[in-house]
């Protein structure tokens, strides 16, 4: 009874934390559209220097410190979301949407839209979050993670 308890505590930590990581990473690709503009049919491309998965469907590229890209892949893209290392697929140093892939170890997923990124206006809302993060946190006022106060 003891262990059916335990594993019970247990399931509902992980759930906990599973909803905690996917609200964190909805937030976080919500201010990556709101600092990116419209879409694009490629990007030149040497490399990146790094990459921020923003759940399933949507993924960061960073080709230079300042410089970004929102990728969206058709559909929802098999372990995009906790792949420790992606590849890209590009043409004569270029990605293109509806063209290139991505390739994490589960499969390849299809670009469908290249979205630059502001990077200035994103580490701006960014530091926005992080301001309204501490200001709940020590105000001591019960909060979810996006801020919002609870009912």
């Amino acid at each position: 009874m003891v262990r059916l308890v335990i594993l019970a505590i247990l399931l509902l930590s992980a759930a906990g934390c599973a909803n905690n990581r996917a609200l964190r990473v909805e937030q976080q690709l919500q201010r990556f559209e709101a600092a990116a503009g419209l879409p694009v049919k490629s990007f030149r491309y040497f490399g990146f220097n790094s990459w921020t998965s923003l759940g399933r469907e949507h993924l960061a590229v960073w080709t230079r410190p300042n410089e970004a890209w929102l990728i969206n892949v058709h559909g929802f893209c098999p372990d995009l979301d906790f792949a420790q290392r992606i590849g890209i697929t590009s043409s004569m140093n270029r990605v293109y949407a509806r063209f290139d892939t991505v390739i994490t170890e589960q499969g390849r997923c299809r670009i469908k839209t290249i979205r630059p990124v502001d990077v200035k206006a994103l580490r701006e809302l960014q530091r926005e979050a992080r301001r309204q993060e501490v200001e709940m946190r020590d105000s001591g006022t019960p909060h979810r993670q996006d801020g919002d106060m609870l009912e």
